[in-house]
């Protein structure tokens, strides 16, 4: 399973995955090859050559910063928000979710239960996924269902058969309601999930 926590990136470069052609089965790995050959009855001859080669299933993501800051004075206003970009790499069917720490942006260093609700902005998440049949995959999540460190937790789906090679995917956070809250920092930790599918 890939996992790419948005407080935290890290570059992971990966070579782009093989297309079907005989350049992508030859460097997908040995190649095995056999001769056979057939008399064509009329004096010449013919050898078939069979070419075979294996591609491995793999899936990751990369190219995304590592923060999403909302503007001065815009926090408790309602869509405010922003978009991060990301590259996706999955050469076979795959799911994948996002998952949150708290499912809120949190007032930093607030551990006052009674006035938690005053202390939270609520925030909702959208992923939009191309994938190689032209088609798009998209999931939309509020942050009360972001909680959980699992790909099959939290707000999660399945690409189906559809896989998405080198694609240019994007995630999009915007404030649920207008919300009144006191001054102060607020932060919560995303993280996107990949895994290919058994």
């Amino acid at each position: 399973m890939s996992s790419v926590k948005v407080s935290e990136i890290m570059t992971n470069s990966q070579a782009i995955f093989a297309r079907a052609s005989l350049a992508a089965l030859m460097s997908a790995g040995p190649i095995v090859l056999s001769a056979t050959p057939s008399a064509a009855g009329d004096g010449s001859d013919r050898v078939r050559i069979g070419l075979r080669g294996h591609i491995p299933p793999k899936c990751s993501l990369t190219g995304m910063a590592g923060r999403l800051n909302f503007d001065a004075g815009g926090i408790g206003r309602e869509g405010r928000g922003g978009t991060l970009g990301f590259t996706i790499d999955c050469n076979a069917p795959f799911i994948y979710g996002v998952s949150a720490r708290h499912g809120s942006l949190r007032l930093s260093g607030s551990s006052d239960a009674a006035h938690s609700a005053e202390r939270h902005v609520p925030y909702h998440v959208s992923l939009t996924i191309p994938t190689e049949d032209g088609g798009t995959l998209r999931t939309e999540c509020g942050g009360e269902m972001l909680i959980g460190t699992s790909v099959v937790r939290g707000c999660s789906a399945d690409s189906g058969n559809a896989v998405a090679m080198s694609r240019r995917g994007q995630m999009v956070v915007s404030l649920s309601r207008e919300t009144q809250v006191p001054a102060g920092s607020y932060a919560d930790d995303l993280e996107i999930n990949l895994a290919l599918k058994q």
